[in-house]
């Protein structure tokens, strides 16, 4: 007997950076090789690598699955957030961060060989490779005990964790303020696509970085820098390394001013020695990167190892994890990430792994079954719904049942089974029959052998037959035992056996049956079946059975460059094409004649990106006609429908017009015991559903969907069927050309309409689907939807097609944009494009019928234009668009009334804008004699009469203008005039003085002859019209006298006498 003592041990230290790809899907592509019929359209990709579970770049809030506090690391306070990105999690706490740390030791294959030589049973085996924990701590000393923390950018997927219902969300940063004063510190992701996390501390201008120190903790070895300067904190199992910091300054976004920064270790305790030049006068970033010293041996967060669905096309995958526990992930259709389970519960106790195990989707309504691959006492099935949420399902363990390693559905009489393929340890058990409403599996010796450890590693079922198909994989080199595929009828049970064969290859080797990833695992994506044959891929040999004897089919196809077990997944169309997980990359195809595998015949499909990638998994979607496929990184969704146009089965129809019903079947028939389900749809509206096809009220011409679901309850295959309702090839309809919409009329009478339709029908035309409302006259009908109902000479149906009359685009009439013009100018109108153009009214216009008419010498006030266009196709505007113009009045400018001054006295001009229009230019004509033409209140100094003409402007170039004359006289002075005749003639009726000159004007008095003031005024203008207290004077002579200032600042006084005469 072998006997090894196995311990945790300190491994050979390795820091490693891994470049890991993290993006979303990519669209669908259509790809085709040359000389290839087939193509396929790749639906959908994953491209996330190592991140397919959604955790390499987010922090996990704790909703309880990480526990309220550590044990033994209280002080660091309550567990806020957890990382996953590692081989285990790295939790966040108010005061710091804990690293946990986990080793397994695997035993080799000869080592394990030889313990079951000996004896030892699998529980004895798993308890020597007990994994060993380590835990370091990571603590902000003396810092602010509560800082603010600030959860962003918040995913749009969550993660579920067993019992606890509610979700667990992630996060790409976490911000603690103010963790020091003027400090906070920044977790984040640094876009290289890594494991690991970045932290930064953001310290503002005049903060102290001799305050922040950090303390690592717990099961510490040693602490140091290496040759690059990075830090290395190891326990004996593993450890952590942070990057050499990089200092920059927080304006430096792309960090080109980056100086590295150092660490300085005083026993577990480090600072910061900061770079010269970054001073607590300006605000800096201090930038570590956080990763594993670990080659994250133990976990697999990119291999997706088996794939699955429901009937809504979700996706699910299985794997990542670490052989202990494992994480299963749900996609939507098109390809986005939902949510994760994190394999665990907590109550009751239970790991979705157990060195990986079995699951399988009820395809109905998305619940998942979860098993566990090894467990002493017997293993359980769990399930959780289709949010991902333990549902309180957990089946008893049967000690007699220990492996489960596949599942899938099965039927008894309609009533759904679980099949659970695995074994029993020294118990020959290696099925167990599951009912979902119990929690009790039924176990059985389904092959019959005897010595144990008889292990299923696939299991299949014909669709069509509900035969099951099994191969076996034991820890024994026994060919007698081991790689042996058996065939059963139902019930499944050792008397129900039809064949057993080898496989001729002794290649499926319990536990080790997938060496891509760590711990056991005995389960195989081995076994394919069609309506032909049953075919066997191993990653290196592709072979063909008979389904009726087991025996050989053909030429087994070897591909010498393979690793056995190294990919896998395998299904076979019914035209026999053969698609197999392969390297690079690559969905192979083979087309298998029943002698030779043709891998020339088919295209291969390749996923994109994944060139290095192995394929572990590929399932077919029977309603979809999807291949879904999965490997190491990436998820696929393949439309392969262009391969092979035979399926599993053929939905048949027939039809009654006369009836108005439809029976569907199916071929072949199914076999007795399948329960069927048709439904009939319209559209998305289910009309009816039963189990015998028959369906009535259907409508000629309307279009159906029939969709079967056989065995749904136990997720058997389903299939759907688009069609219209009697639609006879005998009618054909061919739409009009398009006609001008509400004037534009065609013919759907026309022979050309239906041109190509069997001789023999009626034509009539109807305005309804149901022909129950003709069309008035179908030889002159506008655009719209119609209806021909075609009879025949004889028989009782007749066929309805529906005719379209397109409708032309109208052209849209533009009239161009509204507009306001100064009176006194011209307005050009702006028609747009098009060939023929009318406007009105005709109010000013030079033209109705061109594109941009002139108003000519428009007067003022407001005028509204419509315009109606005509294309090129003789399509007129439905519509009028109009425009108005507005023709502002003329503007108004206000002057002193025309004047008289004195040679060169200054005269002040003033031009104002009696209606506020806003002038902005004037000018003055003429110029002569005034200080500034262009101003609005020029001097004017003159030794002539003048007339003067003002022009004022607005920023719109609206005008205005006005006219002052004036006269000059010699001056200063006051003139009278020596005689008047007031007689009531009109003419020289008043008498009064002529001021030049004066800026002041005392008074003018008139006295007659003995001495009475007969007039006076101090108004210049004022005018005496020779009465006294309203009497008429008689011709006499009267004296006069005035007084004024001139514009020197003279006193002037001035008299003389005046004649009245009558």
């Amino acid at each position: 007997m072998l006997s090894r003592t196995i311990n945790c041990y300190k491994p050979r230290l390795i820091a490693c950076f891994f470049m890991l790809i993290a993006v979303d899907f990519l669209h669908a592509q259509q790809q085709q090789q040359n000389n290839s019929p087939n193509t396929y359209r790749l639906n959908a990709i994953t491209d996330k690598k190592t991140d397919l579970f959604g955790t390499q770049g987010e922090y996990i809030q704790n909703i309880g699955q990480y526990g309220d506090t550590l044990a033994g690391f209280e002080n660091l306070g309550r567990v806020l957030y957890g990382y996953e990105g590692l081989t285990m999690p790295v939790l966040f706490t108010s005061k710091g961060v804990i690293h946990l740390q986990k080793q397994q030791q695997q035993l080799t294959y000869e080592e394990r060989s030889t313990l079951i030589h000996a004896g030892m049973s699998k529980e004895e085996r798993k308890r020597i490779t007990e994994s060993c924990y380590r835990m370091i701590s990571f603590e902000w000393l003396n810092a602010n005990p509560n800082p603010e923390i600030i959860a962003l950018e918040k995913k749009a997927s969550y993660h579920t964790y067993g019992t606890i219902k509610q979700k667990a969300y992630a996060f790409e940063k976490l911000v603690y303020k103010n963790l020091y004063p003027g400090i906070d510190a920044e977790y984040s992701f640094d876009g290289a696509d890594r494991p690991g996390f970045e932290f930064k501390l953001l310290v503002n201008a005049g903060a102290d970085i001799s305050k922040i120190k950090i303390r690592f903790g717990g099961d510490i070895q040693s602490m140091t820098t290496d040759d690059a300067g990075r830090l290395v904190v190891k326990s004996d199992i593993d450890g952590i390394v942070q990057s050499v910091p990089l200092c920059y300054f927080s304006g430096d976004i792309m960090k080109t001013a980056k100086q590295k920064a150092a660490y300085n270790i005083q026993r577990n305790e480090i600072e910061f020695k900061l770079p010269d030049g970054f001073s607590a006068g300006k605000s800096f970033v201090i930038d570590p990167f956080v990763t594993s010293t670990a080659t994250l041996t133990g976990q697999q967060p990119g291999v997706a190892k088996d794939i699955d669905f429901d009937y809504n096309g979700n996706i699910f995958v299985a794997g990542g994890g670490d052989g202990t526990v494992h994480k299963l992930a749900k996609y939507s259709p098109a390809g986005t990430l939902l949510w994760t389970f994190s394999g665990t519960l907590t109550t009751p106790v239970w790991n979705f792994g157990g060195s990986y195990g079995g699951w399988v989707v009820e395809k109905g309504s998305g619940a998942i079954y979860l098993g566990q691959g090894l467990a002493s006492s017997g293993f359980s099935v769990v399930r959780i719904n289709a949010a991902g949420i333990y549902d309180n399902y957990i089946s008893t363990p049967n000690t007699n049942f220990t492996e489960n390693w596949r599942m899938t559905y099965g039927c008894n009489g309609g009533v759904p089974r679980i099949l659970i393929a695995g074994g029993g340890g020294n118990a020959n058990n290696e099925l167990a029959i599951l009912d979902p409403a119990t929690v009790n599996p039924a176990t059985s010796n389904l092959s019959g052998l005897t010595g144990g450890h008889n292990d299923i590693s696939d299991i299949i079922l014909d669709p069509v037959t509900n035969e099951m198909f099994t191969i076996y994989s034991t820890p024994v080199t026994d060919v007698s035992r081991d790689n042996l595929i058996f065939k059963h009828a139902p019930p499944y049970n050792s008397t129900t056996r039809i064949w057993q064969t080898n496989a001729g290859f002794f290649t499926l080797r319990e536990p080790a049956n997938r060496p891509y990833i760590t711990g056991l695992e005995n389960s195989t994506n081995t076994l394919s079946v069609n309506s032909n044959y049953l075919f066997y891929w191993d990653g290196l040999n592709l072979k063909a059975f008979s389904k009726a004897t087991g025996a050989q089919v053909g030429t087994v196809t070897t591909f010498t460059g393979n690793v056995p077990l190294r990919t896998g997944g395998i299904f076979a169309d019914q035209c026999n094409n053969v698609f197999i997980g392969f390297t690079n990359g690559i969905i192979k195809v083979l087309n298998f004649n029943g002698s030779v595998f043709n891998d020339g015949v088919a295209a291969d499909i390749s996923i994109p990106g994944f060139a290095a990638s192995n394929v572990f998994d590929v399932v077919y979607d029977n309603g979809q006609q999807l291949l879904y496929a999965a490997g190491n990184g990436f998820l696929a969704s393949i439309d392969i429908s262009s391969y092979c146009p035979a399926t599993i089965y053929t939905l048949n129809r027939i039809e009654d017009c006369a009836a108005g019903t439809v029976q569907a079947s199916l071929t072949p028939s199914p076999v007795t015991g399948t329960t069927i389900e048709y439904e009939l749809y319209q559209g998305t509206t289910l009309l009816g559903t039963n189990s015998t096809g028959f369906f009535s009220g259907l409508i000629i011409g309307e279009s159906y969907t029939i969709k079967v679901f056989l065995n749904r309850l136990c997720g058997g295959t389903h299939a759907s069927y688009d069609f219209v309702f009697y639609d006879s090839p005998l009618l054909t309809i061919t739409n009009p050309a398009a006609v001008c919409p509400v004037v534009g009329l065609t013919s759907i009478s026309d022979p050309a309409v239906t041109a190509g339709s069997a001789p023999g029908y009626t034509y009539s035309y109807w305005l309804d689907m149901p022909a129950t409302i003709p069309v008035p006259n179908p030889a002159a009908v506008s655009a719209g939807t119609y209806y021909i109902k075609a009879t025949p000479i004889t028989g009782p149906c007749y066929i309805i097609k529906k005719v379209v009359v397109p409708a032309r685009i109208s052209p849209i009439a533009d009239a161009g944009r509204d507009t306001i013009i100064c009176f006194g100018k011209d307005v050009q109108l702006n028609g747009g494009n098009a060939i023929t153009y009318s406007w009105s009214p005709a109010t000013y216009l030079n033209s109705t019928t061109i594109q941009n008419p002139v108003m000519l010498n428009p007067q003022p006030g407001t005028y509204t234009y419509s315009l109606h266009v005509v294309d090129a196709g003789g399509c007129r505007s439905i519509n009028p668009d109009q425009v108005t113009v507005r023709i502002n009045p003329p503007l108004r400018i206000g002057l002193v009334g025309d004047t008289i001054i004195a040679i060169n006295q200054p005269l002040q001009l003033d031009a104002v804008d009696l209606d506020n229009s806003g002038f902005s230019t004037y000018v003055w004509t003429p110029s002569f004699g005034l200080s500034d033409p262009f101003i609005k209140d020029p001097i004017a100094i003159l030794d002539r009469d003048m007339t003067y003409q003002v022009l004022a402007n607005t920023p719109d170039d609206c005008m205005g203008s006005a006219v002052i004359n004036i006269k000059v006289y010699k001056g200063p002075e006051i003139y009278v005039p020596s005689a008047f005749t007031p007689d009531g003639d009109g003419l020289n009726d008043i008498i009064g003085p002529v001021v030049v000159g004066m800026k002041e004007f005392h008074y003018f008095k008139i006295f007659n002859r003995w001495g009475q003031m007969v007039f006076s005024s101090t108004n210049p203008s004022a005018r005496w019209n020779g009465k006294i207290s309203g009497l008429e004077q008689s011709t006499s002579t009267f004296v006069w006298i005035a007084e004024a200032v001139d514009f020197g600042g003279n006193l002037v006084k001035r008299k003389g006498t005046i004649t009245l005469i009558r």
